[in-house]
């Protein structure tokens, strides 16, 4: 996940989660759309929340959703206005990464921009999420081609 942190123009946050027998994670990001000479940066970790399965609050009985789990993260700073970065997760003693993404700086002289929100669909199964969260969410897309990014504020499934 890329969330904002401080001034969109020159910061940015991650987070991402994985089991505690990765233990050297880093982000790796540089300018433009690769990833040559890119920086390293040590995350921190967080031990993930106990969540238990709400068809069944008996912790004995439950499986908590986030089991073994750590949450990572990461704060960028000092980065250029207006400006393509790549970046990546992963862990580098095991040479372990996740796929290679973008993110867009804020631009120096941008005084506004659009977005899209969207909330938990209560999906409950794929055909019912293709229909009609997919549906929704390529008409809000449709109609705002310019949005700076998507801001999700639910979950994406019902259980």
């Amino acid at each position: 996940t890329t969330t904002f942190t401080g001034n969109a123009k020159n910061a940015r946050g991650f987070s991402w989660q994985a089991k505690p027998e990765y233990d050297d994670m880093v982000i790796e990001y540089a300018e433009g759309e690769t990833l040559t000479d890119a920086v390293q940066i040590e995350a921190t970790a967080e031990i993930a929340p106990i969540v238990y399965n709400h068809q069944n609050i008996d912790p004995e009985k439950s499986i908590s959703y986030y089991e073994n789990m750590l949450f990572y993260k990461v704060s960028l700073s000092g980065l250029k206005p207006g400006t393509t970065y790549s970046y990546r997760v992963g862990d580098k003693t095991d040479n372990l990464w996740s796929d290679i993404y973008t993110f867009k700086t804020e631009a120096e002289n941008a005084d506004s921009f659009s977005m899209i929100a969207v909330t938990d669909s209560h999906v409950s199964d794929a055909p019912v999420y293709s229909k009609f969260f997919t549906d929704t969410l390529s008409a809000a897309v449709k109609d705002a081609p310019d949005a700076a990014f998507i801001a999700n504020a639910g979950d994406l499934i019902n259980n």
